[in-house]
């Protein structure tokens, strides 16, 4: 029951609870198991043998815990998430014809932000473009913290880029 939670349970706090609570109760079976070792076959050894042995399984759990807290606080892309897949949903949303500088990252173990720049077309409403993306990302991702910033190719000027990008949409118009 307990493996299975640690396993299942996605809340970082209670995943180092029930750790702690496995390594206590590791640690009591530990003594009871080595004490009635010791006692039966006179050899020592079985108390640092099982304290080893617990040792390894508390680090192995702990070190899993310590992995999570520092991509969250590193601000690393979630594993389950796949940036391009997103930036090509993005684009997907009717009006949007481009996304760059979007970043991706953890705020806690269910709480995700994303913030990207998108081009859109000359003739739709920005608000309505926003308002798609921030659906779709929450529906499809449970992305629910969103800044998306609305950017005109004529207007923001991205350098190299920004020129790239305005040539090649006039190559398609032609």
């Amino acid at each position: 029951v307990l493996s299975r939670s640690t396993k299942e349970e996605e809340n970082l706090n209670i995943k180092s609870a029930l750790w702690h609570f496995i390594g206590d109760l590791l640690s009591s079976i530990g003594v009871i198991i080595s004490a009635i070792l010791i006692y039966f076959t006179g050899f020592y050894f079985f108390d640092p043998l099982i304290s080893i042995i617990i040792a390894a399984i508390i680090f192995t759990g702990g070190a899993k815990i310590i992995r999570e807290s520092y991509l969250i606080l590193m601000e690393a892309v979630p594993d389950q998430f796949h940036l391009d897949q997103i930036r090509e949903d993005i684009r997907q949303v009717e009006g949007v014809e481009d996304v760059h500088d979007m970043h991706l990252w953890a705020v806690s173990t269910d709480h995700y932000s994303l913030t990207a720049h998108v081009f859109i077309s000359e003739h739709i409403q920005p608000f309505c473009v926003i308002l798609a993306i921030n659906e779709m990302l929450n529906k499809k991702y449970g992305i629910k913290h969103t800044t998306i910033q609305v950017e005109h190719a004529m207007i923001h000027d991205h350098g190299s880029y920004g020129k790239e990008f305005l040539l090649q949409k006039t190559k398609t118009k032609m």
